[in-house]
Formats: structure tokens, C-alpha cells, sequence
């Protein structure tokens, strides 16, 4: 009987020996990696190992990732095909290899393919499933000619691509930001393909766009800023010089930078709106050039959104703003009209440009830049707003106190120092405490109060502001 079993017993053994398959893995820091991670799964065949390619650990692991030192080492990623469950996979600061490899991993839906040093072949190609790529600053990436059908969300920024092939029909996002060529080369990318209906947020900037295509219905993100070209090793010329019909789902837009003089009507849903810097002098973008306006930028904007949170419109041919939403939360106008030599924090009373914000400021509100602009005086600034920035404007005081930074500091406009005769709320000297005897009288554990708002007989009302 025993002499059986042990008989049963080797005929079982033999069948799962035959099962194992071995491959080689050529030697190299991919190969350590994978042996400190998946010890059991290697085996020593004279001085080389090889990797079972059967090994539970590597058939069921659906998580990988590699991060180099960035010396460049090359990682000999074939073994990646065994991974046959892998849907996670993260390569960074590493040298690869793709030589001997058609395709990622079938299983893979998430791939990050960062500060990669070594090209993609022509020939290789990312597996159907993949939903997530993020092949981002890789400046000599090489031939990518296709993306998966069932690709979502594609971030290929700083990756030296001249043409992106045709979008995925169901792409959700596209970051293509900064393509840059070798040395002097400058920005490459200079159009777009059809971008598909589905995409909701796209990011192009820092490019060489001279147009843009139709945007889709249900976009909500567009970042378009600063579209240039260089001419030579030292000088660039701006391309973008407009923006098409912007869609009724967006909201959020930037396109600063550009020599843009108008703006598309805005879309009732935008809430952050940055169009930075449009006026442009020849000494901006050509080394030694004159101080010549060569781009005067924009000078009217389209009436604002009723809830756009946040606009940033400084350095630009602005002489007015259209009234200011309730929703405002933050308000650039500094420097309009952008005046030669100046920058953002330069003192220096300027006489072009907007004199007057034209609307009260709303509860909300929180920053305030009206630095290099000639207004002269403020509304009522609302007890929510943290900083009021006026450096080199006309404005010499302040209207109200509360608890905001005001840069540089002002005083409070009075009847001694309003020489531009602004409004200005009445200071009411006093002490406000919380009663806690209720016997009208402060006593000496009863503490001033900060920031509490003060009804008025006439209606109005302020708030303490020390305490």
C-alpha cells in the first residue's frame, strides 16, 4: 500500500514539473526589480535567470510599477507580456527598451509612461483596452502613430510630438501641452486633428497653434495660452490670433498670451476666465527690438458671466470693465493699458487705462489687483476680501477697514487726505464686546471683538475691526 502511494504520488509530480515554462530575462536593473519583487518566480539557469512565465504571483498581479534614479539605466521590459492580468502600469525616470515587443501588456487600462529616456517603435502599439495614457515628458518619444479606440484620457505634454495622430472618437481629456523640437527648434506642434464630441477638458498651450478646431459641445475646460513660434535661436512671433465660438458647457478658459484683440461672446456657464497679457511691445518678443506696440491686445470685454468666480484680464488695452458679477470671488485688472517697461509691481502712477472699476464690490470677494491702472478710488471693500493690491495706481486711501492685506499699505480715506474726494464709510470709534454678565458694562473678562458685523440706524452696516 505504501508502495503504491508513493507511486501515485510521483505520477502526480511529474505533470506539474512538465507545466513549468521558463524564458531567459536578459540581465539589467528590470530583471532586479522584478526578482525583489517576485523572488519565487525566478529560477537560475547557469548564470543567467529565467523567469516563470506560469508563476502565480506574476499571472495574478495587476500592479506595476518602476521607478528609476534617472542615470538613464535601459530596462529590458519584455517580460511584460506575462503579466497577462496587469492593468496598472508605471514607468519613470528609466531608460526602456521596447525592442521585441509589438504591443502593451492586453490587460492593461492605465499606463504611465513618464521622463522616459528611449523611443517608442514605429511598429509597437498600446493594447485596445487602454482608457488612461500618460506619456508626458518623454522629448524623444518617436513614433507614436496611433492611439487605442478605447483610449479616455491622454496626456502627452513636453513630449517633442509635431502631429497628433487622429483622436479616439470617446477621449474625454487631451493635454498636449509644450511640444517642443531639439535645441532651437522651438515649439512643433502647430494644429490640431477634429477633436472628438465627447472631449470635456483640453490643454494645448504653449504650442505653435495658428487656429483651433471646433470645439465640441460639452468641452469645459480650454487652456490655450501662449501660442508662439520662434523665428530664430533668440527671437518668436505669436500665432493665435483668435479663438473660434466657445461652447454653452464651458467653464473654464485661458487664453493669455496670445495676440488675441477679442473675445468670443461668453457662455452663461464659465466661471474662471484668465486672458492675461494680449498687448505685446516689439522688445517682448524680438531681443533687441523696439518699444513698439506691435500687438495692442484687447480692449473691450464681452459682458461676464453671472457665475464667473475668478478674472484675470491684467496686461492687457483695457480702459473699462463691464459690471462685475455677484459671484466674483477674485479680480485681476493690474496694468491696463500695459505701459513699456513696466512690470506687474512696478510703482509709478500710469495715466492710460481703466479709471474706474464701474461696480461695487460684492460679498465674496477676496483678492483685489488693481496695481498699474490709473483708478483713482474703490468701493466698499466687503468684509470677505483677504488682499487689495494697488501698487502704482492713483489710489492714496482706502474707503472701509476690515481684515484684508492691503498692498501697500493705505490709510483710511478721511477729510485730510481724499484729494480724489472718493467715498468713504464713516469711522466710529468705540469698543465692541461680547456682554457675557449682560449688565452693559465691560468687564475686565469680557474681550473685544474682531470682524463682527454692526447693524446701523441708518441701515448700514460695518464691521469691528480691531481687537
Amino acid at each position: 500500500m505504501k508502495k503504491l502511494l508513493l507511486h501515485l504520488l510521483f505520477a502526480l509530480y511529474i505533470p506539474a514539473s512538465a507545466d513549468a515554462q521558463t524564458v531567459p530575462v536578459a540581465d539589467g536593473p528590470f530583471l532586479d526589480s522584478l526578482r525583489a519583487k517576485y523572488p519565487s518566480c525566478f529560477v537560475q539557469v547557469g548564470s543567467g535567470w529565467e523567469l516563470d512565465t506560469n508563476c502565480p504571483e506574476v499571472v495574478t498581479e495587476d500592479s506595476l510599477i518602476v521607478i528609476g534614479d534617472g542615470t538613464g539605466l535601459v530596462y529590458d521590459i519584455t517580460p511584460l507580456p506575462y503579466f497577462v492580468n496587469l492593468k496598472f502600469l508605471h514607468l519613470e525616470y528609466i531608460g526602456v527598451s521596447w525592442m521585441g515587443l509589438s504591443s502593451t501588456p492586453g490587460s492593461l487600462e492605465k499606463f504611465i509612461y513618464r521622463n522616459i529616456d528611449g523611443t517608442i517603435q514605429d511598429t509597437m502599439r498600446f493594447n485596445r483596452g487602454l482608457r488612461y495614457l500618460d506619456a508626458s515628458f518623454n522629448p524623444t518619444i518617436g513614433g507614436i502613430n496611433h492611439w487605442p479606440d478605447s483610449l479616455r484620457h491622454l496626456f502627452c505634454q513636453e513630449s517633442g510630438l509635431g502631429r497628433l495622430p487622429a483622436l479616439p472618437a470617446f477621449l474625454e481629456t487631451l493635454n498636449c501641452a509644450s511640444q517642443r523640437g531639439v535645441g532651437s527648434a522651438g515649439n512643433i506642434l502647430t494644429s490640431l486633428p477634429a477633436l472628438p464630441s465627447t472631449l470635456i477638458s483640453l490643454t494645448c498651450s504653449h504650442n505653435a497653434l495658428s487656429s483651433l478646431p471646433l470645439l465640441p459641445d460639452g468641452l469645459k475646460v480650454l487652456d490655450c495660452m501662449v501660442q508662439e513660434r520662434n523665428v530664430n535661436s533668440q527671437d518668436r512671433e505669436l500665432t493665435l490670433s483668435a479663438l473660434p465660438d466657445l461652447p454653452s458647457s464651458l467653464e473654464r478658459l485661458n487664453a493669455g498670451g496670445n495676440k488675441i484683440t477679442t473675445l468670443p461672446s461668453l457662455p452663461a456657464s464659465l466661471k474662471h476666465l484668465r486672458i492675461t497679457q494680449t498687448r505685446f511691445f516689439e522688445d517682448d518678443l524680438v531681443v533687441g527690438g523696439s518699444t513698439n506696440v506691435v500687438h495692442e491686445g484687447i480692449s473691450v470685454l464681452p459682458s461676464l458671466p453671472p457665475s464667473l468666480e475668478i478674472l484675470e484680464c491684467g496686461w492687457n488695452n483695457l480702459t473699462s470693465l463691464p459690471p462685475l458679477p455677484a459671484s466674483l470671488t477674485y479680480l485681476d485688472a493690474s496694468e491696463n493699458v500695459r505701459v513699456h517697461g513696466q512690470g506687474s509691481q512696478t510703482p509709478g502712477i500710469v495715466t492710460a487705462g481703466i479709471t474706474s472699476l464701474g461696480s461695487p464690490l460684492h460679498d465674496g470677494m477676496e483678492y483685489l489687483n488693481v496695481s498699474l491702472t490709473p483708478i483713482t478710488c474703490l468701493p466698499r471693500i466687503p468684509a470677505t476680501m483677504q488682499v487689495v493690491v494697488t501698487t502704482g495706481s492713483a489710489i492714496s486711501c482706502l474707503p472701509n477697514s476690515s481684515n484684508y492685506n492691503a498692498v501697500p499699505p493705505l490709510p483710511l480715506c478721511s477729510p485730510t487726505n481724499n484729494v480724489n474726494q472718493c467715498e468713504s464709510s464713516p469711522v466710529i470709534s468705540g469698543e465692541l464686546f461680547y456682554d457675557i454678565n449682560s449688565n452693559g458694562i465691560q468687564d475686565a473678562n469680557e474681550n473685544p471683538r474682531a470682524n463682527v458685523e454692526v447693524q446701523l440706524a441708518s441701515g448700514l452696516s460695518a464691521y469691528s475691526n480691531t481687537n
